[in-house]
């Protein structure tokens, strides 16, 4: 009888320690799917968001030599403001798409680095409509004749940032696969038990699977 309880209870055990290795597999398989789905999402994030930078930023450049050469006319500023519209009806998706793959502080980064640096280009160059370049002061004249200037310093930021954006899809640092055993992140379902009891314990290093 109690050979029939030991073999019963081992059977238990190898039940219980199968059905987890079982679960611990379909985890990790789950997690590296996960993280192939969210690579590919934010590589084509940033093909589409630096498409859009490019038509955007030759429609700006070629505008600004338009009007600083004082030969811009109605036809210019009618495919300026076509290009402007285009890129703004494409402005929340692209914010959607950033967004998702890597977060609201780099919606944030874009919104300030990038969008506000464009628009004020162009607000620079209405000052030559309005009120005019002979009305305007010494600071802002300055400013008018500096925008092409101004224009490679935002080329420069535009290129700095989808570096930055691709540094972060090789470093895995996307979507919810940078929540992974990262405990000031939003996502607490990606940090690992096995990391927790560690932390806990004062174990160093970083585990690199949640699972």
């Amino acid at each position: 009888m109690g050979s029939f309880f030991s073999t019963l209870f081992l059977g238990l055990i190898a039940a219980v320690i199968g059905a987890t290795i079982q679960q611990r597999t379909w985890r990790h398989r789950s997690l590296e799917d996960l993280e192939e789905k969210e690579r590919a999402e934010a590589k084509e994030t940033i093909k589409i968001v630096s498409e859009a930078l490019d038509r955007r930023l030759e429609a700006q450049r070629k505008f600004t030599h338009k009007v600083l050469s004082g030969s811009a006319v109605d036809l210019d500023r009618d495919e300026f403001r076509q290009a402007t519209t285009a890129w703004m009806g494409g402005y929340s998706s692209n914010l959607s798409r950033i967004y998702h793959s890597f977060g609201r502080s780099t919606v944030l980064n874009f919104e300030h680095r990038i969008q506000s640096g464009l628009q004020y280009a162009s607000a620079v160059l209405s000052l030559s409509k309005k009120p005019g370049l002979e009305h305007l002061c010494t600071r802002d004249r300055e400013l008018f004749y500096n925008s092409e200037k101004r224009l490679s310093l935002i080329q420069h930021d535009i290129h700095k940032f989808l570096n930055e954006l691709d540094d972060r899809v090789s470093n895995g640092e996307i979507g919810r696969t940078q929540s992974i055993n990262n405990l000031s992140g939003d996502d607490l379902e990606m940090v690992s038990r096995l990391y927790l009891v560690r932390r806990l314990l004062g174990v160093e290093g970083r585990i690199s699977r949640a699972y």
